[in-house]
């Protein structure tokens, strides 16, 4: 028909877009999926006491982290959803290592993340700083202990401020929570021996 010329025309350029934009989302998820992997390696070597393989780590999730920024500039999609458990798990060790070597907590404008990926990285943060104060309780490191436990209870003094009423974030924030009971329970316990 007719009538069509102008219609047939633009699904053949949105064809091509789409084909492009297909090109770029299967690149960013593969990035992604190497961010994730190279994070969770990070937090573990950190976990472990070996801050100079979290670092390693750290950097090459950082690098990756920047190939997936050239890539979004390029295309016109919005992959924030295909980025968001990379970059929440690159956070999430980001936080971690840094409170480990140097007891300071970053901002989102230092890790350049957009706000609900930091808010998101951050309540788990406060889970794998949680999971530390059982080996640290364990070690007879109870000042460590209540360091953590202080560190948790700020970041939820912090969380409170926010009006979460459902969704990733407010389950977060309970989990955030669930995390300070779990230290101030270790807390308690050792009280209770003393």
């Amino acid at each position: 028909m007719k009538n069509l010329s102008q219609t047939k025309k633009d699904f053949k350029e949105l064809i091509s877009q789409y084909e492009k934009d297909d090109r770029f989302r299967e690149k960013i998820i593969l990035i992604t999926r190497e961010i994730t992997k190279l994070s969770k390696k990070s937090i573990y070597s950190q976990s472990r006491g070996d801050s100079e393989e979290a670092k390693v780590l750290l950097n090459k999730a950082e690098k990756e982290k920047t190939k997936t920024e050239k890539i979004i500039k390029d295309s016109k999609i919005e992959l924030m959803h295909i980025l968001k458990s990379g970059l929440e798990e690159y956070v999430e060790a980001k936080l971690f290592y840094e409170y480990m070597t140097s007891k300071k907590i970053l901002t989102s404008k230092q890790i350049k993340v957009p706000y609900e990926i930091y808010l998101l990285a951050m309540s788990d943060f406060s889970g794998e700083i949680a999971k530390l104060s059982v080996s640290l309780a364990t070690k007879g490191e109870f000042s460590k202990v209540k360091e953590i436990k202080d560190t948790i209870e700020e970041i939820y003094g912090l969380y409170l401020n926010f009006d979460f009423r459902s969704g990733e974030l407010r389950k977060k924030f309970d989990s955030l929570k669930y995390n300070l009971n779990k230290v101030e329970s270790i807390i308690y316990d050792i009280e209770l021996k003393k």
